[in-house]
């Protein structure tokens, strides 16, 4: 599993790793780190602040790992993925740290032995959307979409994929879904999730948190 908790979020306004804003008294990575089941090995991509998501890593899973990307301001999340990546054999998941998802689609998603995207009711506010073919028994994408096109589109990106992490090279840049686009068509995994992207999404990223924290207790 490798977490993506290395930029700016400058759409949330906050002045903060999407990563570190706390919900509930736990900042979202915990959260992320709390829904991960026990054994599954886990590297955290940091790069803007860093020291305190190295610091929520320690408290929250000490066994995980935290690699750094000196150059996330300009490089992007698939360069984050690929220096995170960087020695895993085999298949990665890929989970952006501003998405929180149901454990039970996470399970699914880490199950899988063959490339997915997980995805989620579209949004109005910005999504990549994800053009789907359901001909089949179960959902394919095919296409990822931006602007007036991703609007038109019943599904959009949850931002977590499963990968061979072969497909997340050292010269990565730009959005994982760049890198995706190389792999497409793969099955599409529907997921319960939220998203912190802007700030109207700090309301329901807060009615989200009760039921993701009654699901971890059980």
């Amino acid at each position: 599993m490798v977490l993506l908790s290395a930029g700016f979020g400058r759409r949330l306004g906050l002045e903060r790793c999407k990563a570190l804003v706390e919900f509930h008294g736990r900042a979202l990575l915990e959260w992320q780190l709390a829904t991960i089941p026990p054994g599954v090995p886990v590297v955290v991509g940091t790069g803007f602040q860093a020291d305190e998501v190295r610091e929520v890593v320690a408290a929250s899973r000490p066994e995980a790992r935290t690699v750094p990307n000196p150059s996330f301001a300009s490089s992007g999340p698939a360069a984050t993925l690929a220096l995170a990546a960087q020695g895993i054999p085999g298949r990665i998941v890929s989970w952006s740290g501003d998405v929180l998802v149901h454990p039970d689609d996470l399970r699914t998603i880490l199950a899988s032995d063959e490339d997915c995207v997980a995805v989620t009711a579209v949004r109005p506010a910005d999504p990549i959307g994800v053009q789907v073919d359901d001909r089949s028994r179960s959902l394919v994408a095919t296409k990822f979409l931006t602007g007036r096109s991703a609007l038109g589109s019943a599904w959009e990106g949850a931002c977590i994929a499963s990968l061979d992490a072969r497909a997340a090279p050292p010269n990565s840049r730009g959005s994982v879904y760049e890198l995706l686009e190389a792999t497409l068509p793969v099955t599409a995994v529907t997921v319960r999730s939220h998203e912190l992207d802007h700030p109207s999404d700090l309301a329901a990223m807060d009615l989200f948190v009760p039921g993701l924290r009654d699901l971890l207790s059980r």
